[in-house]
């Protein structure tokens, strides 16, 4: 399902079939070339995602993103959502 720019997303870290560990849910910005890191120095575009509760932005290279209709009926059906925000993240990632 593609997502219009201004559309409703949840940026996902991990799931399995218990639970799932969201980052938070957001707007989708559009595909935009990030600030720094391989994708900005290869131009390449990635989705940029903006959380509602922080306004951090998080690029679809670091996660799994959805929108939030196709996220409540695919991902919710018996599964404890986790919320470990934009630092939670990058603690994972640096690991």
């Amino acid at each position: 399902m593609k997502v219009a720019v201004g559309g409703r997303v949840v940026a996902v870290l991990d799931s399995d079939d218990k639970k799932v560990e969201i980052i938070g849910r957001g707007v989708y910005l559009g595909d935009v070339i990030p600030p720094s890191g391989q994708y900005k120095s290869m131009g390449l575009p990635s989705p940029k995602i903006m959380i509602d509760d922080t306004r951090d932005i998080v690029w679809g290279y670091e996660c799994m993103w959805m929108c939030e209709q196709r996220f409540e009926s695919r991902y919710l059906k018996e599964r404890e959502v986790i919320v470990v925000g934009v630092e939670g993240m990058k603690a994972r990632l640096s690991q």
